[in-house]
């Protein structure tokens, strides 16, 4: 696990802290089911003072594959994103907005810091194209690959539209 000791700028003995860092592909796989690393995170930036504010100013770049939302086939998502990120302690916590990341004992985890911007970056719903037909409930066969021997199933009926059903017939 990365770690950085940030003291010497909190205490302003320094004027920055650099940062150049990769984080390890069995610590970014390690609990995110869902999200595979394919490249191995790189982390660039550093630690400084800006109007008053701890902030971490970097950039982190990366390749993920994410399964589609409807046919599980998996995507790949390059990540390039800039980022400026208020550090705040527990206390100050509170009364941050969403661009801050708390650190403890003037000790910043890197990866902790990098994954909620990776995740950020990883659209709500992914799919593999626009028309993306899913999979069949039935046997699960990707059906962007053409259809399945299933045979057609009925809908079952609603039962507050059968009086409908039964004028229209």
């Amino acid at each position: 696990m990365a770690v950085i000791d940030i003291t010497d700028v909190k205490k302003r003995k320094k004027k920055s802290i650099s940062v150049n860092d990769v984080i390890p592909l069995e610590e970014c796989n390690a609990n995110y089911d869902n999200v595979l690393f394919l490249e191995t995170p790189v982390v660039e930036g550093r630690v400084r003072y800006h109007e008053d504010n701890l902030v971490f100013d970097g950039s982190v770049k990366t390749l993920l594959s994410v399964p589609c939302s409807k046919c599980l086939k998996e995507i790949e998502i390059s990540v390039d994103k800039p980022f400026l990120v208020v550090l705040v302690t527990e206390e100050e916590e509170y009364f941050m907005d969403f661009d801050s990341h708390c650190y403890e004992k003037d000790q910043l985890n890197l990866w902790d810091l990098v994954w909620v911007q990776i995740w950020d970056e990883i659209p709500f719903k992914l799919l593999c194209k626009d028309d993306c037909l899913g999979v069949c409930p039935t046997c699960g066969h990707n059906l962007n690959d053409g259809p399945c021997d299933c045979p057609e199933v009925e809908k079952p009926i609603d039962e507050r539209m059968a009086k409908l059903r039964e004028l229209l017939n």
